[in-house]
């Protein structure tokens, strides 16, 4: 007896749970087969399209999302899909519109769909695009605290691994942001200024002073003086390094530390530099 035919939904259905599992070859042989079948499903093209997506076939994949377009104009998916590609091409105005159209046809309420769009966004490092669509989804907070921290570069689903030792204490640093009720808690980090613009460390010290208001305490190994400067208290290990260190030559706020004859950290306090400044408005 002859296999009976699957509907177009049950093709769809199979090649989704395939995608899911990261089977993108397996999910496009049987989009093909229902395609084959059913040539005028719009879910099967969008799905297609997007499995050739995450096997980087870019114009084959922009191909599957303008023909589901063809048979439906007006479908939000395929619009999602056609600008992640565009974009995938530097094509960033014609992707924007693709993705604006989403939100001119009403599905600005759909989370999942405009939270999607703003990955694809994030991805490509368009930040402030990438915001107009987390500030649909509401999830604004987040992305706007990464930026203080100076992690508005890292791409959605870096994996940590990749990040320096900076900048997994940073994401330390964000992640206590927002969690804000989780308690005081004591933080160590060790030299966060590292690979950071003045500016940014200026920002940091700021993400800091709000920790520090919250009720919590920071424990900083740091030798960037703009942070030393803005410290409650100073242990001033030296008074040299290696073998001709590890003792406490001063300790105490920056202005004692400063009138420490012994003190190299002192000396340069003394002396100034040229200072960022930590508090005030973004």
């Amino acid at each position: 007896m002859a296999t009976p035919f699957l509907s177009s939904e049950e093709y769809d259905e199979r090649a989704h749970e395939l995608y899911n599992e990261g089977q993108y070859d397996a999910a496009l042989d049987v989009l093909r087969e229902g395609l084959n079948l059913y040539p005028e499903s719009v879910e099967l093209h969008i799905g297609a399209g997007f499995a050739r997506l995450a096997r980087e076939e870019y114009a084959w994949a922009r191909r599957s999302f303008e023909v589901a377009l063809v048979l439906d104009a007006l479908h939000e998916e395929a619009l999602a899909g056609l600008g992640e590609t565009l974009l995938k091409f530097g094509l960033r105005d014609e992707a924007m519109k693709a993705f604006r159209k989403i939100l001119d046809l009403g599905y600005d309420d759909d989370l999942d769909l405009v939270l999607q769009v703003g990955r694809a966004l994030f991805r490509e490092e368009m930040m402030d695009e990438a915001r107009e669509f987390f500030d649909v989804g509401r999830i604004t907070g987040p992305l706007d605290i990464l930026r203080e921290v100076g992690l508005g570069y890292v791409r959605l689903g870096q994996p940590a691994r990749t990040l320096s030792g900076g900048e997994r204490q940073r994401l330390v640093l964000a992640t206590g942001l927002m969690q804000p009720g989780g308690g005081p808690t004591l933080y160590l980090f060790d030299e966060p200024t590292t690979g950071l613009h003045a500016d940014d460390v200026a920002q940091l010290l700021r993400v800091f002073d709000r920790l520090i208001a919250a009720g919590h305490t920071l424990i900083v190994i740091e030798h960037n003086l703009d942070v030393i400067a803005a410290s409650d208290w100073i242990v001033d290990l030296g008074p040299e390094g290696g073998d001709r260190g590890g003792r406490i030559v001063a300790e105490g706020p920056p202005e004692t530390v400063a009138a420490h004859p012994e003190s190299h950290t002192g000396r340069a306090l003394e002396r100034g530099w040229p200072r960022v400044e930590p508090s005030g408005p973004d």
